[in-house]
Parts: C-alpha cells; structure tokens; sequence
C-alpha cells in the first residue's frame, strides 16, 4: 500500500501543469525593423519616478531596470500547434493618452475609462506555429475615434507609435508601449505582462486527486 500511494503522489507530481517547459510562444526578430533597446533614464516603470514632469507611472513593483535591453521590431508568435493558455495582465501606466490594448479586435484594456492596474485577461487559444498572435495597441482620439494603432505584426517598429518586448522568461514577456506623445520614446505608457501555459488535461486532474487521496492515506497510515 505504500509503494502504491507513493507512486500515484510521484505521477501526479510529474503530471501538474507548469512542469513541462515546453515553449508556446516566442519573440521573433525576423523583421527588418528587429533591433535591440535599451530601457532609458525616464522610463517611469523602471526608475519609479516622474517622466520629465509629463506622469508619473500608476503601477506596481518594475520587473526590469534602466539600462536592461528589451528587443524592438519584434513581435510574438505561437511556437506549436498545441492548445494552451494565454493569459494578460494589465501591469500599469504613464501615459496621459487613452491607450488601449486589444485582443482579436475586442478592447481588453483601457488606460483611462476602463480596466483596472492588475486586470487580467485568460483565454485557451490552439497555436499556429509560426503565426503571430493577434493583439496590438491603439491611442483614441477625443472623440473616441482611434487615432493610431499598432498590431503585432513585423511592421512593429517601423513607426513612433510601437511596443517593445522584455523576454522574462519561457513563455513570460512584457509588451511595453509608447504612444508617440511628447516623442519620449521611452515606452513607459502602457504596460502588459503576457504569459502562456499548460491547459490542465482531464486525465491529469483525475490523476492528481489520486495522489493527493493516496498522500492522504498515507497520512493517516501513520497515525
């Protein structure tokens, strides 16, 4: 009975989402406007102090520093067929402008009338490898209508309203945006956290309650 409970918590432990390491998405750098950028001295986000007089950034703890390199001109793709999560996270702002961050078209985040710092979106998507995801960004105007835009796509960069990308880790990349306004280019005006992960499998779920029943047993084995 021992060795029976131990290997159900040992595969179920070896079965969890989050331990395969498997890529789903990537940054590619393919384009001809890839390049490389260094977080500047007046990125709010990363100092944590005002902009030149222009803002303050409203958010939480930085997760990367002046002087780190972020990879501009890029854009993320799915790097396999599977089914997984893909879920975003509205990190914060600087920008006076009502910025937006859009999913498939659909408004997810808006920097000034709605959403919140800490949001999050999830949705299970299935990958086309190869294929970029379908998000971008968007500046509205005054009278609602939008006034510039940029998907990701490989044209990321070749204008002054871009994103670049901080790589944090497998599957884990921040999106951070500049709006063109005061031409700072310091990329600080909306933030957003994108990760991809595993879609918990029926079959691994089942198996995971029959470790933990058979770490249960075990426990009151003891007793």
């Amino acid at each position: 009975m021992k060795q029976l409970t131990k290997s159900l918590v040992l595969a179920a432990a070896f079965t969890m989402p989050g331990i395969a390491t498997a890529a789903y998405i990537s940054a590619d750098g393919s384009g001809p406007n890839a390049g490389n950028f260094l977080v500047p001295d007046d990125n709010s986000y990363a100092d944590g102090s005002t902009d030149a007089g222009r803002g303050t950034f409203v958010g939480g703890t930085p997760l990367y520093s002046v002087g780190d390199n972020t990879l501009a001109g890029n854009f993320l793709t799915f790097d396999s067929n599977d089914k997984f999560q893909l879920t975003f996270t509205f990190i914060g702002y600087e920008a006076g402008w009502q910025n937006v961050f859009l999913y498939e078209g659909v408004e997810i985040f808006n920097t000034r009338n709605s959403g919140t710092v800490g949001d999050v979106f999830s949705t299970v998507v299935t990958g086309m490898a190869g294929q970029a995801l379908n998000f971008g960004f968007a500046t509205y105007k005054y009278d609602a209508t939008i006034q510039q835009s940029q998907d990701n796509n490989i044209a990321n960069g070749s204008t002054s309203f871009n994103f670049v990308i901080n790589e944090l880790g497998t599957d884990y990349f921040l999106l951070s945006l500049d709006d063109n306004n005061q031409v700072d280019d310091n990329h600080d005006d909306m933030i957003i956290k994108v990760q991809a992960s595993k879609v918990p499998e029926p079959g691994t779920l089942a198996l995971l309650g029959l470790g933990l029943a058979g770490l249960a047993l075990r426990r009151k084995a003891k007793k």
